[in-house]
């Protein structure tokens, strides 16, 4: 159990279940280990040990943040819900619709290299959102780099992918780049990691947060991830009640995961 400040409110401490994210070989021998004698090693659709490993984890409230993957247990605090979509049942409402008409001229492409993750491009835009998050502060070409380092989970000795699921979704107006999103595939779900953007007004009205969402909701549909994770909904928190905007949805209460429909 690890114990530190609240991110969400000043006045509480948060107390996080906290797991060394094991690699491929370690998640294998683990499998093995627990299952019945003539166990192959094998997993269907070609899974990897670490997506089928992460898909149980997320099954049970847990997130990767770099090399490690967490869950918020506060005993005195149950603000921190775990919230998917079962994305077979999602349709679009009518304004989200009207979104991605809106945004019908913005182009999605998809990266999965190590080399493509951090990139002078990326480095200018990450550093462009942190100022607007921290305003008082500057975020450096090097800081954003290891930053987006610890983002996409890279080892920061050998440059390698700590997780063997990690993608960047890249978002472009007119050929630059304007939102890139951290995602985690995992065997059977999408597990939604980051999102960086371009904080100018044009790019703000288009509401590319919620864009964003709509775009990795469609990419689970066109690619077989029946469940997509935004991590935690907090219904006190204005920065992160919109997520329950997504309906149906569910949220994990009690280590049970309940529907929301209205």
């Amino acid at each position: 159990m690890y114990s530190s400040p609240c991110g969400y409110f000043s006045d509480r401490k948060s107390q996080m279940t906290v797991y060394s994210f094991p690699t491929e070989t370690e998640v294998a021998a683990l499998l093995s280990s627990a299952s019945k004698p003539g166990y192959d090693n094998k997993l269907p659709d070609n899974q990897t040990f670490q997506q089928f490993f992460y898909s149980q984890m997320l099954e049970q409230g847990f997130r990767r943040s770099n090399d490690i993957i967490y869950r918020n247990d506060c005993p005195q605090c149950k603000q921190c819900i775990p919230i998917r979509i079962d994305v077979t049942r999602f349709t679009p409402d009518k304004s989200q619709r009207h979104l991605l008409k809106k945004n019908s001229d913005i182009t999605l492409t998809i990266t999965d290299t190590a080399r493509a993750f951090i990139t002078a491009e990326k480095q200018l835009l990450y550093r462009q959102y942190y100022k607007w998050h921290n305003p008082d502060t500057t975020c450096t070409n090097i800081q954003a780099e290891v930053e987006l380092k610890m983002l996409n989970g890279l080892d920061e000795t050998s440059q390698n992918p700590i997780y063997n699921g990690t993608i960047n979704m890249e978002y472009r107006l007119n050929g630059s780049l304007i939102g890139c999103g951290v995602i985690d595939l995992a065997a059977n779900a999408l597990s939604s990691n980051y999102f960086y953007w371009d904080i100018s007004k044009p790019i703000q009205k288009r509401s590319i947060g919620t864009y964003s969402i709509l775009k990795e909701i469609e990419f689970c549909q066109q690619n077989n991830r029946r469940w997509y994770y935004l991590g935690y909904y907090i219904a006190q928190c204005d920065a992160m009640k919109y997520k329950g905007n997504f309906k149906p949805h569910q949220l994990c209460i009690d280590n049970i995961w309940q529907e929301v429909r209205a």
